[in-house]
């Protein structure tokens, strides 16, 4: 059965104690497309080429009907931060964000937003837990 990262943050977040939350997350980190979700949301030091995110029309579907789902759309955030994969063109760079965030669940598309603004919070999924659960390596 398909899981989204969302809902893998959710079972996070719904777990009692936090070694539970600590066992569940380190299942999940154990799926490439988590582990880079979770690069992106606490050890990313590139500088985000968005101060806003610009506005768009949400796609109101369920995740399992998006034609982009968030882990395909991970590996497109590096075309939004300052470096050699950036988008050099503001006006392109603009477009691809958009037609990501159009094409994505309007479940998913508030926590993309969080990780091009280099700004993503969660108050259960922390770099705190992060570090504790001991999965990657992170700067304090």
């Amino acid at each position: 059965m398909y899981k989204s990262i969302v809902e893998m943050i959710s079972d996070i977040e719904n777990q009692k104690t936090k070694q539970e939350q600590i066992k569940v997350l380190k299942q999940y980190s154990a799926l490439p497309e988590f582990k880079l979700f979770l690069h992106y949301a606490f050890n990313n030091k590139l500088k985000p080429l968005f101060k806003e995110i610009p506005p768009y029309d949400p796609n109101m579907v369920d995740i399992t009907f998006s034609y982009i789902k968030m882990e395909k759309a991970l590996n497109s955030l590096k075309f939004f931060f300052d470096g050699s994969d950036a988008i050099p063109s503001e006006k392109r760079r603009e477009d691809r964000l958009l037609s990501i965030l159009e094409e994505m669940s309007w479940i998913e598309s508030p926590t993309y937003e969080m990780l091009v603004l280099n700004k993503f919070k969660n108050k259960i999924l922390t770099k705190k837990l992060i570090t504790d659960a001991n999965i990657m390596e992170t700067d304090e």
